[in-house]
This record gives structure tokens, sequence and C-alpha cells, in this order.
């Protein structure tokens, strides 16, 4: 029997600055339609009001990425296209939505205001956005009078936070599975920390206060389409726009209106950037302030204060941070869901330092530490609301030692650990390195086997991923002195196969740093510069290493790699930005990377279900004195299957949820 459709009724919510929406239930639970509550606001184009425009109500669709949005207008419009059921602004812009309107609980709704004339004349480019939030379950309305403002700048707020699912204005869609709805979800409550609805403004700080907005960069992109938005016939601005915003950024399929430009902008926000800043019209542009010079990119990244720890996505788009004296949590939407000072407890104290995290297909929180150098490692267990699970001290043995620095998770959740290992102390100066090893865990923290060594593993391991096939790869490198006090460094790439033996022809030659998996299970290593591939047998990719990628400085070191959802390969680079590229090594991001006004010092970088990109830096630079951040860009990727263990035991490494 097909889930009962509800009628809901929307409301305006300043707190949110998103829509809401009660739904109501028969009895019976059969399909009730009801009258909804007068929908109210008005559409602007600049500061000036658009007539005439059509506007759509809409839901982010469930039928597959990029199939098209759910009109929710039923009866009551002016009229009806191929789109859906519109209503039309009168004068002053203003809108009211009066007649029937449905739409599922938990569906994300959004407005869209095609065409209309903001006062030179009717602009059928004109497109504007504005993401209105969840549609529950409750039937309760909030007590605030319903109010919208459709603007450039709630444009770019949805453009931006829903880019991970957009493929124009009228598609926004996803797989419809629980944890694709989940992202579009949390893709939502970002758009409400970039733009407040009721106001049509860009606040300086996210909605809780947590974390800094780039407000004039915002209101610069917002600028870029007003140029096109109030302009008149022959339209040369918007010419421009859509010659330098195709899908493909110069390439691909040039878009018609305004909204769906300003998507293409935020799934190539490398591009054109010089053509596109021309458009602002500084100081004389109806949204202030601005950037007073062109970016080096325009990607859009929140930026919260922290420690800079290593990071990991659950599976509620929660992020996990393991710092200095606990564990951190933040929400989709940066709430510090954790104390200030981090989970602690359990074998963490005041002074423990991790170098890892993962997360088990369960949700369960894993790090591993020391509570001092030289110390016995401890790893930790966690459930996904902070609690200790892992009794009084942890879990030890194993052959793990206070310097174990990573830790991968299979589809099973037993959990693997990667250890250098020393003759004497590493903090005393006077010990050598030795191979390192893997520890290995069950999920409920049991010693089992051997731990994993060999010639394949190296004295200082930096990588540990597991594939789709649940083979295990490790990225290590060795250090020899030669007689002439020089160095030689060799990197070794391992990997064992789900019985823990090393397969066939292994070690192969990688990057010996960091490394990430794709779909068909190639993997991605950093190295001292370019960036390696290895296939699934373990041999060179015919292009690795990438020496044509990001040939400045981007790609100096990565000190973190990661896969979207597209297969496409993201480091943090100790150049302090960000690098994207394809699985075959063709740049997408600048050859500068993507960056973010004064962070320093990656150390960790993870891809959320709604498409955005976190990096945790350890150092910021303000003034003369230095502070951990994490920064957060928006809609910079496609979505990915969280936790990473939950794609392994799915097959979904590389793939969107």
């Amino acid at each position: 029997m097909p889930l009962p459709r509800r009628a809901c009724l929307l409301v305006a919510s300043s707190f949110l600055a998103t829509l809401l929406a009660g739904c109501s239930l028969s009895p019976t639970g059969e399909p009730v339609e009801t009258a909804g509550v007068a929908l109210t606001g008005v559409v602007h184009g600049g500061q000036q009001p658009i007539v005439g425009a059509k506007l759509y109500l809409l839901a982010a669709g469930t039928g597959g990425y990029g199939t098209a949005s759910t009109s929710l207008l039923t009866t009551g419009v002016a009229g009806t296209d191929s789109i859906g059921g519109y209503v039309l602004t009168t004068s002053g812009g203003s809108f009211s939505i009066t007649g029937d309107y449905t739409c599922t609980p938990g569906t994300q709704v959004y407005l869209y205001s095609l065409g209309g004339n903001g006062g030179a004349g009717a602009n059928a480019s004109s497109g504007l956005l504005a993401a209105l939030g969840n549609c529950p379950s409750s039937g309760s309305l909030l007590s605030t009078t319903p109010f919208i403002l459709i603007n450039e700048v709630t444009t770019v707020a949805a453009a931006y936070a829903l880019a991970g699912f957009a493929t124009d204005a009228t598609h926004i869609s996803s797989s419809g599975s629980t944890l694709a709805q989940t992202g579009v979800k949390n893709a939502f409550l970002t758009a409400a920390n970039l733009a407040n609805v009721a106001t049509g403004a860009a606040p300086a700080q996210t909605v809780t206060g947590t974390g800094a907005v780039p407000q004039s960069e915002i209101y610069t992109l917002a600028n870029i389409l007003a140029s096109c938005v109030n302009s008149a016939s022959p339209f040369a601005n918007c010419t421009t726009l859509f010659a330098n915003a195709k899908s493909a950024g110069s390439t691909g399929t040039a878009p018609t209106d305004t909204a769906t430009a300003a998507i293409n902008i935020a799934h190539n926000p490398g591009q054109n950037i010089a053509n596109l800043y021309g458009l602002a019209g500084g100081t004389a542009a109806p949204f202030q302030p601005t950037l007073s010079t062109a970016p080096n990119d325009f990607s859009v990244s929140i930026v919260y204060s922290d420690n800079g720890g290593n990071i990991a996505i659950d599976g509620s788009g929660n992020l996990w941070e393991a710092t200095y004296g606990g564990v951190l949590a933040r929400s989709s939407n940066g709430t510090l869901l954790s104390p200030a000072a981090g989970y602690g407890g359990g074998g963490i104290s005041s002074t423990f330092s991790s170098n890892a995290i993962a997360i088990d297909p369960s949700n369960n929180v894993w790090v591993v530490g020391a509570n001092s150098c030289g110390g016995v490692a401890t790893l930790v267990k966690l459930s996904n609301a902070g609690t200790i699970l892992s009794g009084s001290s942890g879990y030890t043995g194993n052959g793990m030692t206070g310097q174990a620095n990573g830790i991968a998770i299979d589809g099973s959740g037993d959990v693997f650990v990667s250890n250098d290992l020393y003759t004497g102390s590493p903090c005393s100066g006077s010990s050598s390195a030795l191979p390192g090893s893997i520890s290995r865990f069950t999920n409920a923290g049991a010693v089992y086997g051997s731990p994993l060594s060999g010639s394949g593993v190296g004295q200082y391991v930096n990588g540990l991923a597991f594939d789709n096939t649940g083979a295990l790869w490790t990225s290590s490198y060795n250090v020899t002195e030669n007689s002439n006090n020089s160095y030689t460094t060799t990197t070794l790439l391992d990997k064992f196969t789900t019985a823990g033996a090393p397969v066939t022809g292994a070690p192969f030659t990688g990057g010996g740093g960091p490394i990430a998996i794709d779909s068909v299970n190639d993997v991605f290593g950093a190295g001292t510069g370019p960036v390696y591939e290895n296939l699934a047998s373990g041999a060179a990719a015919p292009n690795s290493p990438f020496t044509n990628s990001h040939t400045n400085t981007a790609l100096s070191q990565c000190i973190g790699m990661a896969v979207d959802g597209a297969n496409n390969v993201w480091c943090a680079s100790d150049n302090d930005s960000i690098a994207e590229m394809t699985n075959t090594g063709t740049p997408i991001s600048p050859d500068a990377g993507y960056v973010t006004p004064n962070a320093l010092g990656p150390t960790g970088i993870a891809i959320d279900g709604s498409g955005n990109v976190w990096v945790s830096n350890g150092y910021m630079s303000v003034g003369n004195s230095v502070a951990g951040i994490m920064w957060e860009m928006v809609g910079g990727a496609a979505p990915v299957v969280t936790p990473l263990s939950a794609a392994v035991k799915a097959g979904t490494l590389g793939q969107r949820p």
C-alpha cells in the first residue's frame, strides 16, 4: 500500500530563515488536500520589485539524480506549464499562494521565480531561488507571519548549498534513498546559513552564530546575477553571464536563466573568474559590501573556530574530529554537538593526542592516540551520542604502539590501526625506525590475529583504506641514510586480502602519503608533489603520477585525500589550499587550488552526504596570533555515502548515495 499523501501548510520561520510546513492527517490516514495558509512575500531583482514573474513551489525530486523537481501547486494557480503550476507576482513584486498545495512529510521545498519585469522591461532570463526547507508532519504552525523575500542573495545561497543535487533550477533531485534524503535535508539547512529568506540578506554569522559566513563574496555573486536580472534588451550582461557560466564552466550547455547560471558557477567555482567579476558592478551594485578585487575562485566557504584535528563524517552528516584532549562533534550546519573541549574519558585525558579517527557502519566513532609522547596507544570507541563504549581505559594490544597514526574500518565494523615502530623511544631523539605494522580489533574491541606486516609496510605508515571489495591498502615509506649523510626515501603501496594476506605482486610503488579509493578500486596517493594513481591490480595507472595537474603550487604535498561521489579526487595541500582533479588527473580547481582567507596548515579533509568539503586546519593566521579553524566549502563536491565504512560495506565508494 503506498504511503498516504498528506496536505502540508507552509509558513515562514525567521528563526530558521527557512520555510516550515505543517501537515494534517485524516483520522483514516487517507490523502487529504487542505487549503494552504497564504504564503506571501516579494520577488526582487537587486532592490527592485519584479512584476509578472511566474512563481513555482517545488520540492526536491526523489526519482534519481538529474530528474525533475516535483511541482506542489495544484489548484488556484494562474497557469500551468512544463514546470508545473505557478502564480504571478503583482505590483511591488508581491505574491500570495492561497490555493491548495501538498507535500510529503520530510520533503524539502523551494520557490523558483522565472521572468517578469524588474523595471527595465520583461526579462525571460531572470531566474531566482529561495530554499525554504522541510515539510514536517507535526501539523503545527509557527506564529510568525509568513513572508519571504526572493532575490539574488537567496538564489546564491540555494545554488551553492543544493549544488550537489542540482542540474538546473528545475532539476534538483536525488536517488530518494534514506541517506540521499538526509543529504538533501542537510543541504537545505546549509542554505539557511548563507541567506535569510525572510529578509533576503546574507548574514555575517551562521544561524547558530558558530561560523563566519563569506558575506562580501555572496553579495558579489548576487550582484553578478543582478547585472542580468536588472538589465534591459538586448541583455548584454545576460549574454556575458551565460557565456561564462556554462554547465562545465567554459564549455557545455549555456544556461537560459540566472538561477541555473548560479548553479553552474557553484559547480565550476574556479572558472572564468575575471569575466564574472567584471559583472559585479563595484560600489554601485545593489548588494553591499562586496569584494574589492577579483578572488582566486568563487568557492563559498564557511569558517568555524576549531582545534584542527583529523576528521570523519557519520551517516547523519555530522562531523567528528580527533583533537588534542577530546573528540569534537558538529552537526551538518556547524552547530557544536559536543562540549567545547570535546568528549573525553575512557582513556582520553586532557593530554590525549590523537592522530586518527574513523566511524563504523553503526555510526560509532573510533579514535586512537596516546596521553604522552611515547606512551601506550589507546583505542577508544564512542557512541554517536559521545558515550564511551570501550571501558575506562580503552582498548590496547595487538602490537599497537604510542605512534599509532591511522584507522580504517571495514564493512563488518572491524578496526585496523597503523603503527610506526621504533627501537628506543622516538621522543628521546635516540631511536631508530623499524618497519610498521597494522593492528586488528573486532568491533567489540577484541584483538584478533597477528598484526599485519611485511616488506610492503614501511617505517612510516601514512595511508590506510579499504576498497569496495574489502581489501586493505596501506601507503608508507622507508628512509635510508647514505654514507654521505644524505637520505634516500622509498615509497611503498601494499594490498592485503580480506584474509590478511599480501596480494601477489605486492608491494607496489605509490606516493607514500595519505590515500583514497574510487568506485573502480583505483588508489590515489599523495607524494611529496604530484598525486599517484594505482589501478586495482596495484599497477601504476598509465598517466601516474599526475604531473600535469596544478603545475603551480596547489599540490606541493597532500596532507589529506578524498574521493567524491563523481569519482573526482580531492587533496588538502600543505600549500594551504584544496585541489580537485578528475580521476585521470585533469585539474578542475584553479592552479593555486581553492582557498579561503587565513587558512594555514591543513590536517584533514572529508566530504559529506550533501557534497560539502570539510577541511581542518591546525592554524589560522590572524595578525600575530594563530588558532585552528574548520572550513566548509559549500556544495563543492558530489555527495558521498557516509560513513566511509558504510560505503565499503555497500561497495559504493566514489558513488552518490
